[in-house]
């Protein structure tokens, strides 16, 4: 029922949420003074087992380990909201539910993209904006 449904819901998004208020820290003066790069908790705590450069690039400040987290979270959705247009092509909100993750997930994916440095002042459509 709607209770389990809560339950799972729960248990799924409460980890990336709680790494999305660590990353809130991003925005402070303390964060900011080491050169600009923010909150790096994620990375300087598993920087011990898996510190490669590739580590860095990606999951380098919390903010990027928080949009991949939940981007990761976001196609797995995805994946599992998919087959419903099949177990259910005439109902309408089987294309709604569709819709809504498919949006959610491209946005993310675009903001996630938005997080690095070689895509700063680009877009999809018209380029290299300068």
């Amino acid at each position: 029922g709607v209770g389990w449904g809560i339950t799972v819901a729960m248990a799924i998004f409460l980890p990336p949420m709680a790494l999305l208020v660590l990353s809130a820290s991003e925005a402070s003066i303390r964060d900011m003074a080491g050169g600009g790069q923010g909150s790096r908790l994620f990375y300087h705590t598993l920087q011990g087992c898996c510190g490669s450069e590739g580590f860095e690039k990606h999951l380098g400040t919390d903010s990027k380990a928080g949009l991949w987290l939940f981007f990761a979270l976001m196609v797995l959705v995805q994946l599992l909201v998919t087959p419903t247009l099949f177990l259910s092509p005439r109902l309408w909100k089987t294309y709604m539910e569709f819709a809504e993750v498919t949006f959610f997930t491209v946005g993310l994916g675009l903001q996630l993209r938005a997080n690095y440095p070689e895509y700063a002042n680009e877009s999809l459509f018209f380029g290299r904006l300068e």
